[in-house]
């Protein structure tokens, strides 16, 4: 009993400071998935607007959606938590991060360079084109910036996960040595005796004639 309220505490202390150090970076990795859905909103709404090219159009819509999507999964990887979801959404992330940046730089140079140049833009409205490829840019950069936070979250939970199957199996060895030894007195106690002669003798007799050869030893 002593061991196990021992290694409750300690494993209540060990859990308190893996949370401490896990709600910093926690929020991170649920930023860096949340972001996605920011840009994936944001590339799905290319589909409502005055754009030139059917091709683009459809290259938004699938990359928005993929970003919906991982940014999901994602997020319920961080709160639930589950690291499954985390590692399997980590590479999709990073290239998600990469194309969408790439976009937000074609709007942008498009939109700013080829202005006086061009008659027929991507996105016809130039103001509208210039909001859209800021914030891409903005939210990939962010994203990526705490994207490096997810790994440090899972490093956290994959401890923190270790650290509990450590202790749960510690209290079962503890559990099952006392069960043994409660059982090894058992089996000593209703264990039969045998005089010199081979006889079987009641463990109460042999007893009393130890009690009684104490106290004859006394009286001499």
């Amino acid at each position: 009993m002593e061991d196990s309220k021992i290694l409750s505490k300690k494993k209540n202390s060990m859990i308190e400071m893996f949370t401490c150090q896990i709600l910093t970076t926690r929020f991170r990795a649920f930023l860096s998935y949340f972001l996605p859905m920011v840009y994936g909103i944001s590339l799905f709404s290319m589909a409502w607007l005055k754009v030139s090219s059917p091709i683009f159009v459809a290259i938004c819509l699938a990359f928005g959606s993929m970003d919906v999507l991982t940014s999901i999964v994602g997020m319920i990887g961080v709160l639930c938590p589950s690291g499954l979801a985390i590692r399997s959404t980590i590479p999709l992330l990073a290239m998600e991060n990469l194309v969408t940046f790439l976009i937000s730089i074609g709007l942008l140079v498009e939109s700013v360079l080829y202005k006086e140049y061009s008659k027929e833009f991507l996105i016809l409205d130039f103001s509208v084109g210039l909001t859209v490829s800021f914030i891409l840019m903005l939210s990939t950069i962010l994203s990526v910036m705490f994207i490096w936070k997810i790994t440090d979250y899972l490093n956290d939970l994959e401890a923190t996960n270790i650290f509990e199957e450590l202790a749960n199996r510690n209290s079962r060895s503890s559990k099952f040595i006392s069960n043994i030894n409660r059982e090894s007195s058992i089996i000593t106690e209703n264990k039969p005796f045998f005089n010199n002669n081979g006889k079987e003798v009641n463990r109460t007799n042999i007893d009393d004639n130890k009690s009684n050869d104490v106290k004859i030893d006394i009286k001499n």
